[in-house]
């Protein structure tokens, strides 16, 4: 994705998704098929090695609030007991 393309991507629904930016500005969009509802958000660790991915960054990442205190994937699995939290269709 880059600011000359202007392309989106689709993340189903109870789809997780991260992404890094490398810039020192961006500007992240989404749209959603529900009100937003705080109780519903999750996260996962971004740095847990149980998912494995490689980030393209050097240093420490700027993370939310929410990004800085969230959950491994094994802890996130066994706060659900899945990985589907069976919400709202």
């Amino acid at each position: 994705l880059s600011e000359e393309d202007r392309n989106m991507v689709f993340i189903p629904k109870g789809f997780a998704h991260g992404y890094c930016t490398l810039s020192v500005v961006s500007e992240v969009l989404y749209k959603v098929d529900h009100p937003y509802d705080r109780s519903r958000e999750g996260a996962l660790l971004w740095s847990d090695p149980a998912i494995g991915i490689e980030w393209p960054m050097a240093g420490e990442p700027v993370l939310s609030e929410k990004d800085a205190k969230a959950m491994t994937l094994d802890a996130f699995i066994s706060a659900h007991q899945a990985l589907d939290t069976g919400g709202p269709a």
